[in-house]
């Protein structure tokens, strides 16, 4: 399991970083700071000093250089409203300072996710908010570009996704995260919210979708943990994972739906707490030491009395 890290204020130097992201800093090319409320912010300013940082993050985005692992440190607990982002270039790495660091976009504004990484490979999202504000608004996309090309080896680690900031009922289409034929990619350490769907997966127009690790993740939504739609999903892995329902009245379809993958998946280590967790129509796919719960404790005494939880052993 991956670490946070801490930063002094003022600093992004690694020596500031402790149990974290280190090895991210120490290759960069350069970290842009983005901190909004800072008196001297403006997206005019170089973005390299942070006693001069940028005021947005696209601002920062635009300074990057294409492949050369720059950083964009964004800072404060502070609500970054913006126009969808369009990610086109390589290993570009986005830290926040927290989940209090929150990247937002709402319907008035342009785009259809707050990120999208489109068709860009090594790039990482780490340690903020991401959010829609209602269940129309998607939050992250990773895929194909224009011209087919798929990303690989990018990362989402340690960030809150959430669909809405407030919901009865998030059944529904709102995505967490939306992968499009990506590889080699990494989806751990997140907490999934009020989203219709916590990580939506499918094969692309040229490429499939496959080499994915999702783990260690809490997935609280209305429609769907993990589906895998229309992906072969070989040489994958889902372990470790925490699924749950919304509420006693609002089901997910499935915790982890396996309907349309054609086999090589490994589910392991996954505790689910749904009425209706998982179901799986692919050939090859391994289930190994997974608990389930599909029946709501009435209370915390029913709760320590249910004792060992049923254990998925096969499916099929």
């Amino acid at each position: 399991m991956s670490k946070g890290y801490i930063l002094r204020k003022g600093s992004a130097s690694l020596n500031d970083l402790i149990d974290g992201y280190g090895s991210v800093f120490a290759t960069a090319n350069k970290v842009f700071h983005v901190e909004h409320y800072h008196e001297n912010a403006s997206d005019s300013n170089e973005g390299d000093n942070p006693t001069k940082p940028m005021m947005t993050i696209a601002g920062a985005y635009g300074r990057c250089e294409d492949g050369r692992g720059d950083v964009i440190l964004i800072k404060g607990f502070y609500r970054y409203r913006e126009a969808e982002l369009v990610i086109e270039k390589d290993a570009i790495q986005f830290f926040g300072a927290g989940w209090g660091t929150q990247w937002n976009r709402t319907s008035s504004q342009a785009g259809d996710y707050v990120a999208k990484i489109h068709g860009a490979s090594g790039v990482g999202l780490r340690n903020m908010q991401l959010s829609g504000t209602d269940l129309s608004e998607d939050v992250i996309y990773c895929g194909e570009g224009d011209t087919g090309s798929s990303p690989a080896h990018c990362v989402i680690e340690d960030c809150l996704i959430r669909g809405a900031w407030w919901t009865a009922n998030p059944s529904g289409t709102c995505k967490g995260i939306t992968l499009v034929s990506p590889t080699f990619m990494k989806i751990r350490n997140n907490f999934l919210y009020a989203c219709g769907i916590g990580i939506d997966l499918a094969d692309g127009s040229e490429k499939t979708c496959h080499a994915m690790l999702i783990e260690n993740n809490k997935i609280n939504c209305g429609s769907y943990g993990v589906k895998w739609n229309t992906a072969y999903g070989y040489t994958s892995e889902i372990n470790d994972n925490i699924i749950w329902d919304w509420s006693s009245t609002v089901n997910m379809t499935f915790g982890i739906s396996l309907s349309v993958s054609t086999g090589g998946i490994l589910v392991c280590n996954n505790t689910l707490g749904c009425a209706n967790p998982a179901y799986d129509l692919g050939d090859l796919n391994y289930w190994v030491g997974n608990k389930v719960r599909t029946a709501e404790a009435a209370s915390e005494l029913q709760a320590v009395a249910m004792g060992e939880f049923d254990k998925i052993t096969s499916h099929e």
